[in-house]
């Protein structure tokens, strides 16, 4: 059971949406920078905490067939603590959060190629904010890509959404959404950031008015002449996040939540809420949970539903008298639209595992990898599929 100090309450319902907004545009425009000698081949690449001062960013290869290969160094930090990561959209660029000498930062590079430092905290007004999977990398305006991330601000805005252009010389972050809270602060609603393949939508988990959860989906769009997205209406729910071990009807929060990359799944890490008492929580172990969407992109415009009322739960506990585990920070693979599975990779108290989910219609017994593989041992903290 792993405990944490959360302060407000938590409340799950079901409801689908279907919007359609004005069409961001693709592309990313090129950055900055570079390297200059052949860059390693990687798939999924994860933080691994070699101890309490270094940090190494790695990356693996997984194979059609499931296999791991070539698990590399990419960066090797010291001081740093690196929570959070998202590949840029086009799988060139890699960013987290880290920090040294109590100053915390978003960097970016290519690997092969040497850092950049692209956003510095406190940017303006926006204090850090330390999330354990609450950084994404979309498509935005104009050719450019965007990352959002969680801050703080003020009491006003505690835990907001803010976005800004990592390619732009003294990038300074603006204010895309203002998340629920309760009385005594934190919203307790987990961790996790997820665009969609188009970035006209931006997903994460937000209270409703009586103070329980839901997978949300904000709307975005671009205005003439700026290069950053803006909120195009409230958030849509999605689906409630609930737990069967959870307290008073299945509450629960998430660590991690990944859009597939054909729109047509959302993936989350739930844990349930144990114990909820005046300033103190505890919390159980995470399992993956996944669900599923009708979803289209015509003409360039993304349309978004729930095609279930609930996400469906895809991993589960150990047998009886073993030691039990937390699945947690789920990234999807490449899709196709041929495969009877959808591959994700996901940590399991912190060892990097491999999983195919059979989609509507196949069973598991159709897919490569029907139960979770290991194809790392080595501690991870984050990760994200290339």
């Amino acid at each position: 059971m792993c405990t944490r100090l959360m302060m407000s309450a938590l409340r799950l319902t079901a409801t689908t949406i279907s919007i359609a907004l004005m069409p961001l545009t693709s592309g990313v425009a090129a950055p900055p920078g570079g390297g200059t000698s052949p860059p390693p081949v990687v798939d999924v690449a994860y933080i691994n905490v070699n101890s309490n001062t270094w940090v190494t960013l790695r990356g693996l290869q997984v194979t059609p067939a499931g296999a791991a290969s070539g698990d590399v160094a990419l960066w090797k930090r010291t001081g740093v603590y690196a929570p959070s990561m998202s590949w840029d959209p086009d799988g060139n660029w890699l960013a987290w959060a880290q920090r040294i000498d109590q100053v915390t930062s978003i960097v970016a590079g290519k690997p092969g190629s040497a850092l950049t430092t692209v956003l510095k905290f406190p940017n303006g007004t926006i204090t850090r904010r330390h999330g354990i999977d609450n950084l994404a990398w979309g498509r935005g305006c104009n050719g450019r890509s965007v990352i959002v991330f969680v801050g703080d601000e003020s009491w006003e805005y505690f835990d907001a959404l803010y976005v800004f252009d990592p390619f732009t010389v003294g990038a300074q972050a603006r204010r895309l959404h203002v998340s629920r809270h309760g009385p005594e602060g934190s919203p307790d609603r987990g961790h996790g950031i997820a665009f969609s393949p188009h970035g006209q939508y931006l997903a994460f988990v937000e209270q409703d008015d009586i103070g329980f959860n839901h997978v949300v989906a904000l709307p975005l769009t671009c205005l003439p002449g700026d290069t950053l997205p803006t909120a195009a209406g409230s958030p849509q729910r999605l689906f409630p996040v609930q737990s069967d071990a959870g307290v008073d009807g299945g509450r629960a929060w998430t660590i991690g939540l990944d859009w597939s990359r054909d729109g047509n799944r959302l993936a989350a890490s739930v844990g349930p809420l144990l114990v909820w008492q005046p300033g103190y929580r505890s919390w159980g172990v995470a399992r993956i949970h996944v669900g599923e969407l009708a979803y289209s992109a015509s003409g360039g415009v993304e349309l978004v539903s729930a095609a279930e009322s609930l996400m469906h739960e895809v991993t589960s506990g150990p047998p009886a008298g073993q030691i039990d585990y937390s699945d947690e920070l789920p990234s999807w693979g490449p899709s196709s639209t041929t495969a009877a599975c959808d591959r994700m990779a996901f940590s399991r108290s912190g060892a990097l595992m491999l999983l195919d989910v059979p989609r509507n219609g196949f069973a598991s017994g159709e897919c490569t990898v029907p139960t979770p593989r290991t194809i790392s041992s080595k501690s991870a903290s984050g990760l994200d599929w290339r």
